[in-house]
């Protein structure tokens, strides 16, 4: 049994609407409940993810000096006033020197008591 040109034509332009339609969908991450920390979160994250902070004051390692890795990530408090980093005075909140850009976004956090790489 031949198929036709004419079929094959129309079956590989289905295929092709079919694979260019394809939806690639990023992972929710949640910090305390299935992360213990952002910083552990971010290590488990790939591009296109979003963590997700619960309301709370969040302070130790894994909750300052975090760096995104490169990794285009949403990371997002539940509201400023609730979701709070305290860095302890000693060290900064995030590194963004690892080739971040524009995909990567903080939102909806408030970061308090950091210091700066001059260490004030």
């Amino acid at each position: 049994m031949a198929i036709k040109v004419k079929e094959m034509r129309g079956i590989v332009v289905l295929f092709l609407v079919l694979l260019t339609s394809v939806q690639v969908f990023s992972a929710d991450l949640h910090v305390p409940s299935e992360f213990r920390s952002i910083q552990q979160a971010v290590d488990a994250s790939q591009d296109g993810d979003r963590i997700f902070v619960a309301p709370g004051t969040y302070t130790g390692q894994g909750f300052r000096g975090i760096t995104f890795e490169g990794k285009a990530l949403i990371l997002e408090g539940s509201s400023a006033e609730d979701c709070i980093i305290d860095c302890g005075q000693m060290d900064r909140g995030f590194d963004f020197s690892h080739g971040e850009g524009a995909g990567s976004v903080i939102r909806n956090l408030q970061i308090i008591n950091g210091v700066d790489a001059c260490g004030s």
